[in-house]
């Protein structure tokens, strides 16, 4: 495939750019769409981003942000791209030929430096857009059971009296509770647990994703292609902003990438060591998200299984050391599942959801429509928009690899034929976030085609660079801008109100306590503000295996204040109501 033009790095030397009658009509043009997208804001619908149930709603604003994003924003930044380009289009040149020249040290060292930047950029967004808070319930029950985990437990006993704590995505049985979430997860936070690092784990898996990207895309194509694919992930909206979380996705995410890579280069120069590995990569994906990651990897892996039956020999073994590298996750998953719910097949997440209900609970039409055609519909807008679209169509079919890599995004897709979850789409599609992956490859190889036909049709290839430069930092870069400050104004919600509580009680030179209060929904919907912003968050946060919380937040119910000045003797109570008036809550010691 045709690379960038050659040239002489001296021909790349600082000049006055110049620019066109053509860049300045550019320039105007993209400045003109990006005012006009603002404009919206002036509208009756406005551009308000807001978090609400059922999982399919979208508010006026958040609708109007999407079409506007699609409509003026991408367009615009393209105009923006390409009228900058006689200043940016030099720049790229010559950073493409350094690095085409480094050396494999060189390269290694690079892509450790783009793995340092991914990671620090998601543990701070975890910080600056999230407030270092969780997104929804899921993330607080999950860390509930990487705690009871990090004790050496697999379940703990259920807290008395068990009504009065928050409970949601926990699963009961048997006197016993832990988080209802797979055991990836669970592992992960009981690691957290174990060092004392909080998010860094998921920051970690974050930047480990977009680095395997990176390094299969160098691999496959040249440095250069490598480090454009970093940057199509990084400004992914879908892929950025989930990177800000702490979801079970995250690490099923760059299980997946960490997969696809140890599968391409065992591909190229096999060995027993990168295909155990690989199978070791793959079942931990599995363990963390089992239905996502057999839908993306399973068209891979059915090819490289057919491959190895019909041959003899070689083949066959690399699949054995596969699959031997696959036992021992596979083996912790099924024995994690057995120990909480007494099935080695059946996890915690089936036996609280239901699977056979799940499935007969609504039409097929309605799956195909508000499941599979919804979250088709927000791939589409998440990933990297309008041209995101297009470098997929113009990708998918470019190679073996990318029509696998297609057919298993669409397997996934289709497997919302099978559910009725159809999932939150504020950092994008969450039930697919993983397919940020293999869409990633797949556009890169559909950029580098539309690139292609644009040089024979006259445009110069760096000139193309600057353009999809401009679409990724401006384009994207607005959205992620409007989304991230939306959610953190949602993530505003419980930093005040946890906020709120942690200073009122150590204003009164109170350690600890326990607190009775409403349902946190309850409490953050009896403030206009909050109330019309919305949160996904409806619980207070889980409550510690050993209740060792410094404030211990439980939910009211009858003689709750009898009850626990009798179990906590050491700690005062306290109660939270509900006020009309700013801040629409009131603390006090509880009488009753």
């Amino acid at each position: 495939m045709e690379h960038m033009p050659s040239a002489c790095p001296e021909e790349t030397k600082r000049r006055r750019p110049r620019y066109s009658v053509a860049h300045q009509s550019a320039l105007c043009g993209g400045l003109g769409l990006f005012l006009a997208f603002f404009g919206l804001i002036q509208t009756y619908a406005g551009l308000r981003v807001t978090f609400h149930p059922p999982f399919t709603a979208s508010s006026p604003g958040e609708v109007f942000f999407w079409l506007g994003f699609v409509l003026l924003l991408v367009p615009g930044a393209l105009l923006l791209g390409y009228g900058l380009s006689p200043l940016s289009a030099p720049q790229i040149k010559k950073t493409w030929f350094r690095l085409q020249s480094l050396n494999r040290k060189q390269r290694i060292a690079s892509l450790l430096l783009l793995f340092v930047l991914a990671a620090l950029s998601a543990r701070m967004s975890h910080r600056l857009i999230l407030r270092d808070y969780p997104l929804t319930d899921d993330e607080y029950a999950t860390r509930f059971g990487g705690q009871v985990l990090a004790s050496g437990r697999v379940t703990a006993p259920e807290p008395e009296p068990y009504q009065a704590y928050s409970t949601l995505f926990l699963f009961h049985r048997n006197q016993t509770v832990t988080s209802v979430d797979w055991p990836g997860p669970v592992a992960a936070w009981a690691a957290s647990e174990w060092t004392g690092t909080g998010p860094l784990i998921f920051a970690l898996s974050a930047a480990a994703a977009a680095a395997a990207v990176a390094a299969v895309c160098a691999i496959l194509f040249s440095p250069g292609y490598g480090l454009a694919a970093f940057l199509l992930f990084f400004f992914s909206p879908m892929a950025f902003l989930l990177s800000a979380t702490t979801h079970a996705h995250v690490l099923s995410r760059a299980a997946i990438a960490l997969t696809i890579l140890f599968y391409v280069q065992a591909k190229r120069k096999p060995s027993a060591v990168l295909w155990a590995v690989t199978g070791f990569l793959a079942a931990w994906a599995f363990c963390c998200r089992p239905m996502e990651t057999t839908a993306l990897l399973f068209p891979l892996f059915a090819d490289f299984a057919a491959g190895a039956f019909r041959a003899k020999g070689p083949k066959q073994r690399e699949m054995g050391f596969f699959l031997l590298g696959a036992v021992l996750p596979l083996a912790l998953f099924a024995l994690y599942n057995g120990l909480i719910t007494g099935s080695f097949a059946g996890p915690p997440r089936f036996f609280m959801e239901g699977p056979g209900d799940t499935i007969a609970g609504e039409s097929l039409w309605n799956r195909l429509g508000a499941n599979t055609g919804y979250n088709l519909f927000m791939l589409s807008i998440w990933f990297l928009g309008p041209l995101g679209v297009a470098a997929v169509v113009f990708g998918v079919g470019k190679s073996r690899l990318n029509r696998l890599l297609g057919l298993g995004v669409g397997l996934n897709l289709l497997a919302g034929l099978l559910h009725d979850n159809h999932g939150i789409h504020i950092v994008g599609p969450i039930h697919y976030s993983e397919c940020a992956v293999p869409l990633t490859i797949i556009a890169l190889s559909g950029l580098m085609t539309m690139k292609d036909k644009l040089v024979r049709a006259g445009l110069s290839a760096p000139v193309f660079a600057a353009m999809i430069a401009g679409a990724l930092v401006f384009g994207m870069g607005t959205f992620l801008a409007w989304q991230g400050g939306a959610l953190n104004a949602q993530a505003r919600i419980q930093s005040e109100i946890y906020g709120g509580i942690e200073r009122t009680l150590e204003s009164r030179g109170v350690p600890s306590a326990v607190v009775i209060a409403p349902r946190f929904a309850d409490i953050w919907r009896a403030n206009p503000e909050f109330k019309e912003r919305g949160t996904w968050v409806f619980e207070w946060r889980r409550a510690r295996p050993d209740l060792s919380d410094k404030y211990l937040i439980v939910q009211e119910m009858s003689g709750a204040a009898g009850i626990f000045r009798e179990k906590f003797p050491d700690r005062p109570v306290y109660r939270l109501t509900v006020e009309p008036r700013p801040p629409y809550w009131s603390l006090a010691p509880a009488e009753r």
